[in-house]
């Protein structure tokens, strides 16, 4: 089951900053595809989500993947918001908790 939210609804912080960005790849090497597009997964970050009361609340257990790489490297503790269609999947990990996928068509570029 899909969910599309507004991409204004999920904020998300870059932890340790990000310098590279390459599409994401199986345990054998060969490339990881969803709709038949490369992803780019964004690390070490923290998700929030807002709330009814209009905070944003933190998520546990979430991944974050692009269609499209962030043409610039992620700072620390930058936040980002989505851009696009952000899609967001709840799933189950292996410790039999619920975990979230988001994929997302970007990432909005800061302003020149």
């Amino acid at each position: 089951m899909r969910i599309f939210v507004n991409p204004a609804d999920v904020k998300i912080v870059v932890l340790d900053g990000q310098k590279e960005f390459e599409p994401s790849k199986d345990a054998s090497g060969q490339l990881r595809l969803t709709d038949d597009k490369p992803v780019y997964a964004l690390r070490n970050i923290a998700v929030k989500f807002r709330g009814e009361d209009g905070g944003y609340e933190l998520v546990q257990n979430a991944s974050v993947k692009l269609f499209r790489a962030p043409s610039r490297q992620l700072g620390e503790l930058e936040i980002v918001q989505l851009d696009g269609r952000v899609r967001v999947t709840p799933y189950v990990n292996g410790q039999n908790r619920i975990g979230l996928s988001i994929m997302a068509d970007g990432i909005k570029e800061a302003a020149k």
